[in-house]
C-alpha cells in the first residue's frame, strides 16, 4: 500500500513523495499551493484545479503545479486523477487533450479524466459565451 504523506501547500516535492512512479523521467518537481513561475497568474488557469507546464520550450517544462493539497493524494495515499492528468500532459506535450493525450492518461489509470476534462471544457465554453454576451 502507497505511504500517505502529508502534503503542506506552498512546497515543492519529488514524484516520489507522491508515489508517483515517473518512469520517463520527465517531471522536474510537483509545486503544491500555487504554480512554481511566480510571474504566471493563477487567473489564466480559470476553473483549473492544476496546470503542467508541458511546452518544451519553456523554462519550466516538466513541472506540474497543483492549487490545494487536498487535490495531490487519494485517501489510500495514491496519485490522485488530478495529479496524473497532469503527468499525461507531460508524457505528450504540446498537445492539449488530444487522442494521444486521452490514450496515455487512460494507461495511468484516470481514464475518468476524460470525460470531466470534456465538462470542465464545455462548461467553459458556455461561461465564455455568457461574459461575450
Amino acid at each position: 500500500m502507497p505511504r500517505r504523506r502529508k502534503i503542506v501547500e506552498g512546497n515543492p516535492y519529488h514524484p516520489r513523495d507522491v508515489n508517483l512512479i515517473d518512469e520517463e523521467g520527465v517531471i522536474w518537481g510537483i509545486y503544491v499551493g500555487g504554480c512554481i513561475d511566480e510571474r504566471v497568474a493563477w487567473g489564466i488557469w480559470e476553473g483549473a484545479a492544476a496546470h503542467a507546464h508541458n511546452d518544451r520550450k519553456s523554462p519550466w517544462f516538466g513541472w506540474i503545479c497543483i492549487l490545494h493539497a487536498r487535490d495531490v493524494l487519494t485517501p489510500t495515499g495514491k496519485p490522485s486523477n488530478i495529479l496524473l492528468h497532469e503527468y499525461a500532459h507531460l508524457l505528450a506535450p504540446d498537445v492539449g487533450h488530444t487522442a494521444k493525450w486521452k490514450r496515455i492518461v487512460t494507461e495511468l489509470g484516470a481514464a475518468k479524466e476524460i470525460e470531466r476534462t470534456m465538462r470542465l471544457n464545455e462548461a467553459n465554453k458556455q461561461a465564455g459565451s455568457k461574459r461575450a454576451k
